[in-house]
């Protein structure tokens, strides 16, 4: 019998793929299928295929004829799949030699639906890794209910929407018709996020497994990937909240609806009128169109107050700048101007191209701010996991009167 089917989408993977490939078949665990999908690669990939196909039965290749992106390509692996357990691997990752033993041998002992392993992070030198999501840090113990596990990552902040992070059980994702969306961006989180809602058992293996390389591809801002982000995010958060209506009383989901909305509903609110009406037309589903309607709708994403201390120490400074020009912003400005106080602009670090204002509001370089650092009171409205390095910025430059306002995006 085979235990383990590894199910991997190649797309010009490149050299990286001889990498792949030769962790999968050094594996300890030798009763293993090796799922190889050519979304049709235009670079050598085909051939490197080919010199392992010739050498290894455990290979199959799948060919597709035109290029269907890797949720299709995950979705005909899972077809084809004939082992007990599945694990996915992306072309330019690779596992440690014993990672199938060990996530089989956890699974077979506690009977899992689903076990996570960890992950390390391999780093290209020119990436900024303040950029970079790691994964599951915290340690879980017990076995869980898969919404019970969400809960506890919701509240420790994981991010535990990595696709590859998961070890899965084949017989549980054809029962529960589990398979993948076709979204640019996403559709591994949303395939987690299913899984999660229908597991009764789940495993957390803490010791890193699995190799995932950052490169200039995996890390990028640009508005079209932020775009397809978002469609991504929208359609988990529209899934999550069918489950949530199947079971109301699954406090663990909505805590994760709630953090997840403050994730996403900035972006929304910063959409152009065109934008709007492409990211409807581009939702699968009318559910999640409407879902993304009633989102639309929504205010006061960040929950954002003053006390009357912070309201007084900002009523006395002459000018008031706001650090951080994102999601947040509008909301920020109408608080101030209910109070009746009006900023002199925002501030950032290093200002992107192009980015010289918001709502208004000019977008400073916080060195050119210098000649006023005495004067002027700075609320800090950035996520807060950059709050030592914003600190360090705003004393570099002379400023000493600063407000964190523990923005969460």
């Amino acid at each position: 019998m085979i235990q383990v089917s590894v199910i991997v989408p190649v797309y010009n993977a490149g050299e990286l793929l001889r990498d792949c490939i030769e962790s999968l078949i050094n594996q300890t665990l030798n009763d293993i299928e090796i799922i190889l999908i050519n979304d049709a690669s235009t670079d050598d990939s085909p051939v490197i295929l080919q010199d392992y196909v010739k050498n290894d039965p455990r290979i199959k290749i799948i060919y597709n004829d035109e290029n269907m992106g890797a949720a299709e390509s995950r979705n005909k692996g899972i077809l084809a799949a004939k082992g007990k357990y599945i694990q996915f691997v992306d072309a330019d990752d690779y596992l440690e030699l014993d990672a199938l033993e060990k996530l089989y041998s956890i699974s077979e002992l506690h009977n899992t639906d689903l076990c996570y392993l960890g992950m390390h992070f391999d780093i290209n030198d020119n990436i900024n890794e303040t950029s970079v999501q790691y994964g599951i840090t915290g340690t879980y113990p017990d076995i869980y209910n898969g919404k019970e596990l969400i809960g506890h990552f919701t509240a420790n902040k994981e991010f535990f929407l990595y696709l590859c992070s998961v070890f899965y059980k084949s017989s549980f994702i054809k029962e529960n018709k589990l398979s993948f969306k076709k979204l640019m961006i996403g559709e591994g989180g949303d395939f987690i996020l299913c899984a999660l809602c229908n597991a009764h058992k789940v495993a957390v293996c803490s010791e890193r497994y699995y190799h995932y390389r950052i490169h200039e591809s995996s890390v990028t801002h640009s508005t079209d990937v932020k775009k397809e982000l978002l469609i991504g995010q929208i359609v988990q958060y529209a899934d999550v909240l069918q489950y949530f209506s199947k079971d109301e009383d699954a406090v663990e989901l909505r805590n994760f609806l709630d953090f997840h909305y403050r994730k996403i509903a900035g972006g929304i609110s910063n959409l152009s009128i065109a934008e709007q009406g492409e990211i409807e037309l581009r939702l699968g589903s009318d559910y999640a169109k409407h879902i993304f309607r009633m989102l639309q709708q929504n205010s006061g994403i960040y929950d954002i107050n003053f006390d009357e201390d912070m309201l007084l120490r900002v009523q006395k400074k002459d000018i008031v700048f706001v650090y951080g020009a994102g999601f947040a912003s509008k909301e920020i400005i109408e608080l101030l101007q209910q109070h009746g106080i009006e900023i002199a602009g925002f501030t950032v670090t290093e200002r992107k191209a192009g980015q010289t204002a918001v709502y208004g509001h000019h977008v400073y370089e916080i060195k050119e701010l210098i000649p006023y650092n005495k004067r002027a009171v700075v609320l800090i409205a950035a996520n807060r996991k950059y709050n030592n390095e914003i600190q360090a910025a705003l004393e570099e430059y002379g400023f000493d009167d600063y407000i964190f306002l523990n923005v969460e995006i």
